[in-house]
């Protein structure tokens, strides 16, 4: 597009005299050049131009200028290493924006969440206009929304910013938080709570009274489980921790010095101390405050205190540079730009902030993978310009030039989610002029289904493969549509396409072209041929997940089903791998003066081969014809020609009756052998199935092979005279067929033979061994039916869902590739196909059931080939029931030797059947004490908290804080699910309240005389030693006065009893005054 320039020099664009080049993203026709010529003859400068996307290949660019007016001169954008290493080209592309009413009226705040168990994402949206209050709308998985629903009593809020997430009470759906200020419109001066439910509706909101509110950001900060709060009111942060009630502890604040700030707060571990810490931006000195976390709830203000844009409204965190450490964006609304932050671990704080130009006033920024590359990117709100900026990362925390798309008037938040179900992120805005949501769509590319089909005729045939993308494009989008080269088809000669680039236009409405493929009639005997195609490097667009579609193409030509290992006994003609076989037609003459056709096959049992089955069908009941089996390629035998067999094993079929001969099958020359003893024989009217085997696997003389012949399969051996000889791996089989001779020997008909090289076979997997059921929802399970063996043929066999798990109950949904829709059915597999899916979602309950079982059975193989057989006929995946539990509340308490409390609480997840008793008890009672020993539980009030409060206890020893824990036993109840379930200890820190002194009293004011007057004093510890304590006594001026005892002792049993001393008055005889 025009707004996408590579470089530039000189003076300002338009006007300058340097040299430009840009990428217009336009066909370079006529009009094209005369626009290029205009844009030179108004810049006084030489112009290049592309026709494709300017940048990296990896993203479908390059950097070919089509082009030109006069000469570019300056090279520094083209030099090698600057084009090797750019990562960016200079289009990304959305949907135009569609919009939807968002219930009020200046919409200001927008977050993304789960508001309802469709499991599609949903949009609540807080307006702050006239008509202000916090609206739900429900995504159907589209890119569309319900009728905004309008949260009970929000038109009491004023709400500027916005939590969402399964904060509150766990539950799988959303809740939502805002900060409401007084002032305005007025609010009410609180935060308003709304917890979510699975229908997307919400009850009346809890509100926690603050002033001057502008922020709100919901997380566990003191990791005790429950989500804590963190407020932004006016140059202070408040921390209101989570209590085991559900209510909130008086505020902790922490301030920001003067100058305001707290207008919007980012949770994240910066640091990586597994503590989550506090960034928020002081919009007054162009700042963001970095607070870190002790993981206690508690937060310091250190002097990190980096500079950004201009007016940082908004904050984002993301992992630009793959570091595995949150790195920090800010919108900058005076400035027009964004800052970016990447933490340094080295230093520990963020390292100096990296602007790169949005539009006009971003008011709002945020972070996902916009492009699919697998790094992320940038999105803004702009305000002031009506868009949203796009900054593509390269994942080194550098970004491309911002991508512009237009959304509603005056955007003040975005949203980042895939709300059509596609895999890539879409992008929301909450627009405070026009009153509504705009949705972008990722203009995501598929072709419109995974495979198609067509015939091959006498003439060309036609197919037409639809490519979609999903919304209308704000730009250009080009398809190349490439051949997989796995293709089994070859193009222009069995089929042609057109065309090879699709285009769709910036602003079509028009979502689908079709690729007409024609398919070209050679009337060739062939297997059915595949045409896959593939997207190229599409521009504009994102390959979806139906990126690849394949074309099947029966052919027509006679017989259809040829597989590579089919002769035609018509026309001697061989189909597939010619390695594989020798073909002869012979047209010899006997004593019988007899002629006829032979067509002989070579199996070479080498690799894994190891079997072969010969099926030979006819046009009718078959006459004339015999099939022989040997180590040679000169099989004698020949239909009607009972009495001059060769020395290999012979069938033969004579007048519809048939008969087996040869010396290999230990007969006589001439002899029969009962078709009853060779029970892999089969004959069928107009089919005849006769299984071989590597003569490996059998005796290499007569008497071995006799007593084989009940075995399951026959055993072409080698055919000298004396039934010996080396053991050969290569098998021939001679089919022929009497063209002149005695009518009664004469064949009549057509006849096919096709060969198997090993049986097909069956096996069935589960995807998983063990799937946890969960309370409420649906989780996905995946059966794989395989086949192998010669799957170059269609087959199928049955399926059966059972087990102890019930259809309907404990899971739906059945489906996959296999085609199921039931919990019984026929598994049908195409020629070549060698995999199926049976899926189906395992329903959550909170029933108190035993585990359950899935199983999946196979039964009745069939196909061309008449014994498959099955390797693994049952898969199973156990359903474990996690409903069954006790909760613990909180599992980490502190207690002081004051006297100080804490408490927890207890209670069961699920109803039991029988009373549930829990033992409790102090693992050190001389730090802890438990006000109770035991809880029991019934059927009726399993579902209520049960108190426990622990006591710490002073032992008047000064040994610091000490740990000791609060033991919970194994249950105890006949309930078989809840006997022996042993729930989590209490972790509890009692406070040491002793400080190791003496007590000295009184320590002044005693009076002694020269006439020998006395005065006491005492002498007790503070805290009891662990071992005796000695105190020395002395005077500092002995003629004035001595003291009782040089020395008091206190020993761990006396040191609380006070010891007394005694000072006397010596006369000095000296008038010297006191």
């Amino acid at each position: 597009s025009l707004e996408d320039l590579c470089y530039e020099t000189g003076n300002s664009f338009p006007g300058g005299t340097g040299e430009q080049a840009r990428d217009l993203n336009v066909g370079l026709d006529l009009d094209g050049f005369t626009f290029i010529q205009r844009i030179a003859e108004l810049t006084n400068a030489n112009v290049a131009a592309s026709k494709n996307l300017t940048g990296s290949a990896a993203k479908g660019g390059d950097w070919k200028l089509e082009a030109r007016t006069g000469e570019i001169q300056t090279p520094l954008i083209f030099e090698p290493d600057v084009l090797a290493t750019y990562n960016h080209v200079l289009a990304p592309n959305f949907s135009s924006a569609t919009n939807f009413a968002s219930g009020g009226t200046g919409s200001y705040t927008i977050a993304v969440g789960k508001l309802n168990s469709d499991n599609f994402p949903d949009i609540a949206v807080g307006n702050v206009g006239s008509n202000k209050n916090v609206a739900a709308l429900l995504g159907t998985g589209t890119g569309s929304f319900g009728t905004a629903n309008l949260l009970p009593n929000s038109s009491s809020e004023f709400p500027v910013s916005m939590a969402i997430g399964d904060f509150f009470n766990p539950d799988g759906f959303s809740d939502i938080a805002v900060a409401s200020p007084g002032s305005g419109p007025p609010g009410s001066n609180s935060i308003a709570i709304w917890q979510g439910t699975s229908t997307g509706s919400f009850g009346t909101p809890t509100n926690i009274s603050l002033s001057s509110l502008l922020s709100v950001a919901a997380a566990d900060f003191n990791k005790d489980g429950r989500t804590d709060l963190a407020a932004g009111s006016g140059g202070q942060i408040s921390i209101l921790l989570a209590t085991p009630t559900g209510s909130f502890a008086t505020p902790t604040n922490i301030s920001l010095g003067p100058g305001g700030g707290g207008d919007f707060i980012a949770v994240a571990d910066f640091d990586g101390d597994g503590n989550l810490d506090l960034v928020t931006p002081k919009r007054s000195i162009d700042r963001v405050y970095f607070l870190k976390g002790d993981g206690a709830g508690n937060f310091a203000l250190n002097n990190n205190f980096t500079a950004v844009g201009d007016d940082p409204r908004f904050l984002a965190v993301g992992d630009f540079n793959k570091d595995g450490k949150p790195d920090l964006v800010t919108a900058n609304y005076n400035s027009s730009n964004v800052s970016v932050l990447l933490w340094n671990s080295t230093t520990n704080s963020f390292n100096p902030a990296v602007a790169f130009a949005v539009g006009t006033n971003p008011a709002s920024v945020a972070v996902g993978d916009l492009d699919a590359d697998g790094n992320l990117d940038i999105v803004t709100a702009n305000y002031g310009s009506n868009n949203v900026s796009i900054l593509s990362g390269d994942g080194t925390g550098n970004f491309g030039v911002a991508t512009n798309f237009n959304v509603g008037t005056q955007p003040n938040g975005v949203a980042v989610g895939d709300f059509n179900a596609d895999g890539f992120s879409d992008l929301a805005t909450a627009n405070g002029g026009s009153n509504d949501v705009s949705i972008l769509l990722n203009i995501a590319v598929n072709f419109g289904a995974a495979t198609y089909s067509g015939t091959e005729g006498t003439g060309d045939t036609f197919v037409n493969i639809p490519v979609t993308i999903s919304g209308t494009p704000s730009s250009d989008v080009t398809v190349p549509i490439v051949i997989n080269p796995s293709s089994t088809a070859t193009q222009n000669s069995d089929y042609t396409f057109s065309p090879a680039t699709v285009t769709f236009l910036a602003g079509t409405t028009t979502l689908t072209e079709n690729v007409a493929v024609t398919i070209k009639s050679d009337n060739l005997s062939e297997n059915a041929e595949t045409a896959i195609f593939d997207f190229g490097t599409i521009a504009g667009g994102l390959a979806g997940t139906t990126k690849q579609t394949t074309l099947t193409i029966a052919a027509n030509s006679q017989p259809s089903e040829l597989s590579p290992y089919q002769i035609d006994l018509k026309t001697g003609n061989i189909i597939g791998q010619p390695n594989q076989f020798i073909s002869l037609v012979n047209s010899p003459a006997d004593s019988n003066s007899d002629s006829w056709l032979e067509t002989v096959a070579k199996i070479n049992f080498i690799g894994n081969i190891k079997k072969a089955k010969f099926i030979v069908e006819y046009d009718k009941t078959p006459t004339g014809w015999t099939v022989n089996l040997g180590d040679s390629a000169s099989n004698d035998g020949y239909g009607g020609d009972t009495g001059n067999q060769s020395r290999d094993a012979e069938t033969q079929i004579l007048n519809g009756s048939m008969a087996v001969f040869g010396n290999d099958y230990n007969t006589p020359s001439g002899g029969e052998l009962p078709q009853g003893n060779v029970p892999n024989f089969v004959s069928n009217g107009s089919r005849i199935e006769l299984e071989v085997s590597n003569e490996n696997l059998a005796w290499d003389n007569k008497t071995g092979l006799k007593n084989s012949l009940n075995s399951p399969y026959l055993y072409a051996l080698n055919g000298q005279a004396d039934d010996s000889g080396p053991v050969n791996s290569e098998i021939y089989a001679g089919f022929n067929r009497v063209i002149s001779g005695p009518a009664d020997r004469i064949g009549s008909g057509a006849s096919k033979v096709t060969i198997l090289l090993n049986p097909i076979d069956y096996a069935v997997s589960a995807g998983v061994a063990t799937v946890t059921e969960g309370n409420s929802g649906q989780t996905g399970v995946v059966f794989t039916v395989t086949r192998s063996g010669c799957t170059e043929f269609a087959s199928k066999i049955d399926y059966a869902i059972g087990g102890t798990a019930t259809n309907g109950t404990d899971f739906n949904n059945i489906g996959g590739t296999s085609g199921a829709t039931a919990a019984t059915g026929t598994i049908n597999f195409a020629a070549g196909e060698t995999s199926k899916t049976i899926t189906l979602d395992v329903l959550g309950d909170g029933a108190i059931e035993p585990n359950e079982t899935l199983n999946v059975t196979l039964s009745n193989p069939s196909g061309l080939d008449a014994t498959p057989t099955i390797t693994a006929a049952v898969a199973t995946t156990a359903i474990a029931n996690d409903d069954v539990g006790i909760t613990i509340n909180p599992t980490g308490l502190t207690t002081t030797e004051t006297g100080g409390k804490a408490d927890f609480t207890v209670q069961l997840k699920s109803p039991p059947t029988a009373d549930v008793t829990i033992g409790l008890s102090s693992d050190n009672p001389a730090e802890g004490t438990v006000s109770t020993n035991s809880l029991t539980f019934t059927p009726a009030n399993w579902n209520q908290p049960q108190i426990v409060t622990v006591n710490g206890v002073d032992d008047l020893v000064a040994d610091g804080n000490q740990n000791y824990s609060i033991v919970t036993a194994a249950a105890s109840s006949t309930d078989p699910l809840y006997n022996n379930l042993n729930p989590d200890d209490v972790a509890v820190t009692n406070s040491d309240n002793e400080t190791p002194g003496i007590t000295v009293n009184p320590t002044a004011g005693l009076t002694t005389g020269e006439d020998g007057a006395t005065a006491n004093f005492t002498v007790v510890l503070n805290t009891q030693p662990a071992a005796d304590v000695t105190v020395g006594l002395s005077s500092n001026n002995t003629a004035e006065g001595t003291v009782s005892t040089n020395s008091i002792t206190f020993t761990p049993a006396n040191w609380n009893i006070q010891q007394q001393l005694t000072v006397t008055g010596v006369n000095d005889s000296i008038t010297d005054g006191d």
